[in-house]
């Protein structure tokens, strides 16, 4: 009898079951056949999951909350409406911020690296050389085999070390650090190199 009521509720609400595609794997949404087709797309954005369910709280106030008998009973149903939204706004921002710590940057592409390369080359005067990449590091990432190529167009330890402490920070593969320690030639200066690498 339960089974029959269910599917009867079911079939007057008229309710679809989407498969919705995340970057975290596929999940089940029940909704309303005018919204299902929203959710088929082939990846959802999160400010689409927030804006339905923003959709479906207001007319839940607003349609139905309406109807419920008692005053003091409304107020709190609409302050319940509330603070789910607000909840919702939330969890929204702390999984942004999530995904913006968790995001990978991409390196320099190879045909603008080369060209940065080009432009150091060019210069004789090491200073210029430097500022250059302290230019291009502000806006840029880069690999550990970037670096080393970079290191190369200069010839005293100190420069390559310099090379190093700019881009250190933009360099998305930090477990390959230690191999930019191959491009020193003396102890002194490899022992220089990996207490700023430690730090």
């Amino acid at each position: 009898m339960l089974k029959i009521f269910i599917l009867t509720l079911l079939f007057e609400v008229r309710i679809d079951t989407v498969t919705v595609k995340t970057p975290k794997g596929e999940a089940p949404v029940r909704i309303s056949p005018e919204k299902a087709e929203i959710l088929k797309i082939p990846h959802v954005e999160q400010e689409l999951i927030l804006r339905l369910i923003k959709e479906d709280l207001r007319i839940l106030q607003k349609n139905y909350i309406t109807r419920i008998p008692g005053e003091l009973a409304r107020q709190q149903a609409t302050a319940l409406i509330f603070e789910l939204e607000d909840l919702v706004n939330v969890l929204y921002l702390y999984t942004m911020e999530f995904q913006q710590e968790l995001a990978i940057p991409e390196p320099m592409d190879e045909n603008r690296f080369q060209k940065l390369l080009e432009q150091i080359g060019r210069e004789w005067n090491t200073q210029n050389r430097l500022a250059i990449l302290e230019i291009a590091a502000k806006n840029n990432y880069f690999t550990t085999e970037q670096i080393v190529r970079i290191m190369k167009i200069f010839f005293r330890d100190d420069d390559r070390i310099e090379v190093v402490k700019i881009t250190m920070q933009k360099i998305i593969d930090q477990e390959n650090l230690h191999l930019l320690l191959n491009e020193l030639t003396f102890s002194s200066s490899k022992e220089e190199l990996r207490k700023i690498l430690q730090n």
